[in-house]
């Protein structure tokens, strides 16, 4: 995954296992994550932790179920 610094992306269910393993490969290559999961607690505690380990403003935790299509397309307005 070459010259992915400064790039940005959006993962979902970052909490999971799958979605936290991402993200955090992600961090490592140099990319800001947008961290989306249901549960807003749970994900700015990964969040706060990813930004301990990578830098302030690594990540953005936010609240959003992709099952619910309003609520994921005004992630992105």
């Amino acid at each position: 995954m070459a010259g992915l610094e400064n790039q940005v992306a959006l993962i979902t269910a970052a909490t999971s296992k799958i979605g936290y393993g991402y993200a955090k490969h992600l961090l490592q290559k140099g990319v800001k994550v947008a961290l989306c999961d249901v549960n807003l607690e749970d994900c700015q505690s990964v969040a706060k932790e990813f930004d301990n380990a990578f830098g302030d403003g690594s990540t953005l935790a936010l609240e959003c179920a992709v099952a619910n299509q309003t609520q994921l397309e005004s992630e992105f307005l």
